[in-house]
């Protein structure tokens, strides 16, 4: 693969098409790169808060569908090319892009989602109680935050629902809340957990949750009922036949994890074996092979669950990765630590 040595480790990536976006951090910019190597711009910005505070969430980004790369400062949302600036008037915990605004979390005395449009208008904001136990573990336990710092996935965005994550930075304790996205209204909320990963499939939500003992998936229906569950948890894709497969991902090692395809009734079918942690999330192909790296390596997973590599990819220092990206003509790519890798394939997308 070709690799790009970049002049400073990406704090976070995302690609759209033929381009790369990069959060920096020290000092705070974002830059966009073609997938040549090239450095088509650049941007900085101040922001003076503690990344380690509950009360100053630090800067994110995140790229909408038309290719806008925004990105959160304490109460702002920012677009720099064209720029513009929505004032939303609270600490900004995290946000997705919708085709005609953004959902955003919101931090201050308490945690609550709104739905705000390109101008600023708000269409609704709710409130994300925390549960019942919440009280009762915290008198046992200790002081717990109720924040988004940590939580994975904090909001995924599907086709008439939004699942949003709130819990305690300290313990890992968090809550899953399934809130309409034309209303404000909480559907459903799940209780305290050791959640995990969040994937949306058609009108159906996978959830998982890993820690403390509990390693699982739950399908979830948009009234909030449980469909099935498995044993299993990491990044959910489904296929184009209808086929559910999971790069299994696991905080434990030596690594039990496979590639696996959950079948109903809480059955599940494993394949290759996965080694190590730290995986890329993967890219789906039109042939239903999915491509991530992981282990050192960028590896394929056929239909059939076989493993196969396709490169040796190292890491030099920490190993954080963005996704895997696939575009339209072929061409893969992703960041590993300081680096952008580049290949030019026969896949296609599906």
């Amino acid at each position: 693969m070709n690799n790009t040595a970049l002049p400073y480790a990406p704090h976070q990536a995302q690609f759209f098409e033929r381009t790369c976006f990069f959060l920096t951090r020290d000092p705070w910019s974002i830059a966009a790169w073609s997938l040549e190597g090239t450095e088509l711009w650049r941007k900085f910005f101040d922001w003076h808060g503690d990344p380690w505070s509950e009360a100053s969430p630090a800067p994110s980004l995140v790229v909408n569908g038309q290719g806008d790369a925004w990105i959160s400062r304490d109460h702002e949302l920012i677009r720099f090319k064209p720029h513009s600036v929505i004032d939303v008037g609270s600490p900004i915990a995290a946000f997705a892009c919708l085709n005609d605004g953004f959902l955003v979390a919101l931090k201050r005395d308490d945690m609550s989602i709104a739905r705000i449009d390109l101008s600023g208008r708000v269409a609704w904001r709710t409130k994300l109680e925390k549960p019942e136990e919440f009280a009762a573990i915290a008198r046992t336990h200790g002081p717990m935050t109720w924040e988004m710092r940590l939580v994975r996935d904090p909001i995924v965005v599907g086709e008439r629902l939004a699942v949003v994550g709130a819990g305690d930075y300290n313990g890992g304790l968090s809550c899953r809340f399934g809130v309409d996205l034309e209303t404000g209204r909480v559907l459903w909320r799940t209780k305290l957990a050791p959640w995990s990963y969040v994937t949306a499939v058609g009108d159906s939500w996978f959830l998982g949750q890993q820690g403390y003992g509990a390693f699982e998936l739950r399908r979830i229906a948009r009234d909030g009922s449980i469909l099935d569950r498995w044993d299993s948890d990491g990044y959910v894709t489904a296929l184009p036949s209808g086929a559910i497969h999971v790069i299994e991902l696991e905080n434990i090692l030596p690594s039990r994890t496979h590639a696996t395809a959950l079948l109903p009734g809480g059955i599940i079918r494993r394949g290759a074996h996965l080694d190590e942690f730290y995986t890329s999330r993967p890219a789906l192909t039109a042939d239903e092979e999915l491509v991530f790296w992981r282990n050192g390596e960028v590896q394929v997973i056929d239909g059939e669950l076989k493993s196969r590599s396709l490169a040796q990819v190292t890491s030099v220092g920490p190993a954080s990765t963005s996704e895997m990206h696939l575009d339209a003509d072929g061409t893969l790519a992703f960041t590993l630590a300081s680096h952008l890798w580049v290949e030019n394939t026969d896949f296609r997308q599906p």
